[in-house]
Order: structure tokens, then C-alpha cells, then sequence
């Protein structure tokens, strides 16, 4: 294009300047030639740290930064990966702190080093002029293109397949090709030829294997070019499309053939506010039909329309459902959309557990008042945030979750509850804070946001770094089986007051576990409409 050769001319012609027949000769003369040399400011790691006037060498290998221009005081360097890039502060996916110095600092960006990168560790930089950012940006990218793939990465064969019984069997194997998955659609380098690929990796699941560096990578954000693709490709969608003995048109038919039974009733009145625009309703009311008919112990729950519609929004209609499947049957525990909705039940319960853990002062308020916030944050994890949050935070969420799986929806949901802990701590009642909790990163009349840069920071702090998936995946064990003597013990005790026949004379009548908590997320919804 145009600007690409634009672009190009102005590296050659910054490089011409800069290059001299000493530069950096204390590199040695061995060395190769500098990819780009020249002053930008850089700044201290930390969030309010100083900004640096810094002489920047690239190399084809790395870029190392010094004190001088004479290269003699060298003060660090950054290895350039085949999974490194240059994000300017404006671009609304630029990852890390870049949101906070978008306005002050036109000609800033973030470098993300690649796979050796944590999101802590990011680089700032800022460039003197436009011309100047174009120049490093082209730079940089040219290094990338010459840098070598990891070795310690076995490529991925788009000719191979795995079946799901060799799938169980190769667990880190497995892991390592998803990985690669993701190191390929983060660089640009993925195409359709490897969705066969993918779809042999079987069903999501959650990437215990990783290392930290990695998950630093995805934690930075997806670019919204690739969600769609991304999304895809990482939630196991492509191994559901192919396993699935039906096809998504016949999956549509059949959902159309349902009649109106609740399911479709409930379809009809939410999917017209939905209130995500630029949504077709006729493809969301497919995409949800089609979803009722493929999974009858399920139907239809509401707040899956936002779900549905913010995938929609990334990508067409079909892999929207496949999609959609799997992010409800795979990502998220079992029994959490059906009528006693016991997975997210005990959710709840594994989030109050998280609170006297990682919130203990919290926690002892809201017992001493009897405040359960489980019925304000419910509507948190149904919804994965996409009601909760502002989108540009709610879908990086979902970037994280394909990656590390629904531990990331605690670590948001105790992210805003430690930004709110001191507020909280001053309610005598649940309807207290509701205007705490609703819209966390928007001003409700007194109450200030929060800024959502901040929650994503809380959420990967240290202070949460002993919460993991396998941690989760113990202690919704627990809770499960509680949840499940919680119902067996309501069944009995129901049976024995119809037994009894005492109804009116003092016997406790047992809530309609459905209707209480369906009622409780309508209430939440038709407030989200209204506003």
C-alpha cells in the first residue's frame, strides 16, 4: 500500500542519517550493521516512573539502549523475537500502562518483547516526532521478519492429526501445539490451512502447562483484527464444529422446529435488547435457536444474547455458535446454565471462600452484616463481564480466559471488589452496593469509577498469585458437592412436608432453586435494559 511504502522510505531515510562508520563500536566490529540507531525517551519500569533520554540501537537480534550516543554507557537491552511488536500508545489494543500516557505522550509505544515478556515487563518508549514512530515501527518489524522461530518449540504440522484418544495421552505435547496455535495467530502468521490442525486438538482445555512468559503474552491482549480468528481457533470451536453430527444449518432448522416452548419465548423477548449494536437480530436469534436445539438439557438462559452478540461481533455466524458452544460447555464448569444452575451456585461459594482469603477485612464486614454478594455478582460471571465492563476490558478478558481458563473471572470479580473494598466496608445492606457494583469503571452519581487499567493490573498483581486453575478446580469440587446435599436435603424436605401435609401449620417451604435464581438475573437484566 501507499503508507507501507511510505512507511519503508522513511526507515531508509532515518537510517541513512543515523548510521555512521563508528556507531556503537563497542559492540565490536563483528557485530551486524544497526537495523535503526537514534535518542527516544524511555520509561523507569514502574507506572510512575521517570522518562529517560535514551540513545537506542537495533539490531537484528535485539535492541540495547545507552546513555550516550557513543555507546559506552550501556543501560539494558531487550531481545527482538519472532513474537515481538511495537504498539503506539493510540492503538486501543496497546497493552500494559500504554492507556495512562495515550494523551500526554502522542509519539509513544509500547515494545512487547515476545515470548520472554511478562506484562510487568513491558518496555515504554517514546519517539521525538511521527516520522520518527513510523521509522521504529517499520524497524522493528523488519527485525521480527528476520528473527528465527523458537526452538524450543516443536512447529506445528498442518498435515498431522491427533485423535482424542492420543489427545488424552499427549497432554504436554497437546499443550505445546496449542501454544503454538497461539504464538502463530499472535504474530499474523496463521492461516485457514491449519484450522484441520486445530479442530484434531480436541475439546478446550485449560493450559496448567504454561509458563509465566507465556501467559504474559496473551495477557497483554488480543488485537481486535484477529479476535475473531483468535477466539475461534484457541476455544477448542473448530474440534466442536467437526465432531458435532450436525451441521449448523440443520442445528437452525431444528431450532426453528422447537415451538414455542420456554426456550423460544425467552429467545424472542431478549434478543431485541440485547443492546449491543451494529448486531443483526436475525442471526442472533439463529445463533440461539441453533444453540437451544443442540443442547436441550440447557435451552436457552438469559444473558447468553450478550454473549452470543459480543461474539457476533467478531465473527460470522457460524463460528459465532461453535464459538458460543464452547466457551458454555467447555470454559465454564457443568450444571452452570441448567435450571438449578448448581455450577454457578457453587461459584458463588468459591468466590466467598476467595474473599476470606485474599479479602479477610471484607469478608468479616459482610458477615457481621449479613451481606451475600453473591447475589450482586452473579450477573458478573453469566455474563463474563460483557455487561459489567467497559468492552475493550470485558473482551481481553476473554482473550485471558482461553488461555488460563474461568480463574480469570475470579481474579476480575476480587479486582473490583479490592477497589471497592473501602466503600464496601461502610454498607450495612446489600441494596448498599449495588451502586458500588453494577458499573465499576462508570461514575454512578457519587460514587467515582474505577479505572479499568487499574482493575486489569489488580487482577495479575502479585497479591493474587497463589490462585490458580487447579486451585479452582479443588475447591469447586468442595463446594459442588455441597451444593448438591444443599439440593438433595431441599428435596427431602419438601417430600416429607407434602407427606405431612403441614404446609400451613409452621413446616419451612423450600424455595424454587429455578425461579429464585432466574428471577434474581431477570431482575439484574431488565435494570441493564432500562439504563
Amino acid at each position: 500500500s501507499l503508507r507501507e511504502a511510505w512507511r519503508v522510505n522513511v526507515l531508509r531515510l532515518v537510517m541513512a542519517s543515523t548510521e555512521t562508520p563508528d556507531t556503537c563500536s563497542a559492540q565490536g566490529d563483528s557485530s551486524p550493521a544497526p537495523l535503526l540507531s537514534g535518542w527516544l525517551r524511555k520509561r523507569y519500569p514502574v507506572l510512575k516512573g521517570r522518562w529517560h533520554r535514551r540513545w537506542c540501537v537495533l539490531l537484528p537480534t535485539c535492541l540495547t539502549f545507552y546513555a550516550d550516543s557513543e555507546c559506552k554507557i550501556r543501560k539494558g537491552s531487550v531481545n527482538i523475537k519472532r513474537y515481538s511488536r511495537l504498539i503506539p500508545f493510540r492503538d486501543k489494543s496497546a497493552p500494559g500502562d500504554a492507556v495512562v500516557h495515550r494523551d500526554s505522550r502522542p509519539f509513544g509505544f509500547v515494545l512487547d518483547a515476545g515470548s520472554n515478556s511478562a506484562p510487568e515487563h513491558f518496555l515504554y518508549f517514546e519517539a521525538l516526532s511521527e516520522t520518527e514512530l513510523e521509522a521504529w515501527n517499520a524497524a522493528i518489524e523488519h527485525a521480527v521478519s528476520l528473527a528465527a522461530p523458537c526452538e524450543s518449540q516443536e512447529p506445528l504440522d498442518v498435515n498431522c492429526t491427533v485423535s482424542p484418544c492420543e489427545a488424552m495421552d499427549t497432554g504436554g505435547v497437546l499443550l505445546s501445539k496449542r501454544l503454538e496455535v497461539w504464538n502463530m495467530l499472535y504474530s499474523g502468521d496463521f492461516s485457514d490451512e491449519h484450522e484441520a490442525v486445530v479442530a484434531s486438538l480436541g475439546p478446550w482445555q485449560p493450559a496448567f502447562e504454561f509458563q509465566s512468559s507465556e501467559k504474559g503474552k496473551l495477557r497483554a491482549g488480543l488485537s481486535p483484527s484477529i479476535r475473531g480468528k483468535a477466539w475461534y481457533m484457541l476455544s477448542g470451536a473448530a474440534s466442536k464444529k467437526m465432531r458435532t453430527g450436525k451441521t449448523y444449518d440443520q442445528l437452525v432448522a431444528d431450532g426453528y422446529a422447537l415451538g414455542n416452548i420456554e426456550a423460544v419465548l425467552v429467545i424472542e423477548a431478549d434478543v431485541p435488547r440485547t443492546g449491543i449494536s451494529g448486531i443483526d437480530e436475525v442471526v442472533l436469534r439463529n445463533v440461539l435457536l441453533a444453540f437451544a436445539a443442540a443442547h436441550p438439557d440447557i435451552g436457552y438462559c438469559q444473558s447468553m444474547n450478550l454473549i452470543a452478540a459480543t461474539l457476533l461481533s467478531y465473527m460470522e455466524e457460524q463460528q459465532a455458535f461453535w464459538t458460543l458452544c464452547s466457551l458454555l460447555k467447555d470454559l465454564l464448569p457443568p450444571e452452570y446454565f441448567c435450571a438449578q444452575m448448581r455450577g454457578l451456585r457453587a461459584d458463588m461459594q468459591v468466590l466467598n471462600s476467595l474473599i476470606q482469603c485474599f479479602l479477610p477485612d471484607l469478608a468479616t464486614h459482610l458477615a457481621s452484616c449479613r451481606i451475600d454478594l453473591s447475589l450482586m455478582v452473579v450477573n458478573w460471571f453469566l455474563c463474563l463481564f460483557t455487561r459489567t465492563l467497559p468492552s475493550e476490558i470485558s473482551h481481553r478478558l476473554i482473550d485471558v480466559m482461553l488461555l488460563e481458563g474461568s480463574s480469570v473471572l475470579f481474579r476480575m470479580a476480587l479486582a473490583i471488589l479490592s477497589a471497592r473494598q473501602q466503600d464496601l466496608l461502610k454498607c450495612t445492606s446489600l441494596p448498599d452496593t449495588y451502586p458500588l457494583l453494577r458499573s465499576p469503571c462508570e461514575q454512578r452519581g457519587s460514587v467515582p469509577a474505577v479505572p479499568s487499567h487499574e482493575l486489569w493490573q489488580s487482577m495479575f498483581g502479585s497479591w493474587l498469585d497463589d490462585l490458580t486453575e487447579a486451585d479452582l478446580q479443588s475447591r469447586r469440587k468442595t463446594y459442588v458437592h455441597a451444593v448438591r446435599l444443599e439440593d438433595e436435603e431441599a428435596v427431602q424436605s419438601a417430600e416429607a412436608c407434602d407427606n405431612l401435609q403441614v404446609h400451613e401449620s409452621g413446616c419451612k417451604q423450600v424455595p424454587d432453586l429455578d425461579t429464585s435464581y432466574w428471577g434474581l438475573l431477570s431482575s439484574w437484566l431488565g435494570d441493564a435494559v432500562k439504563e
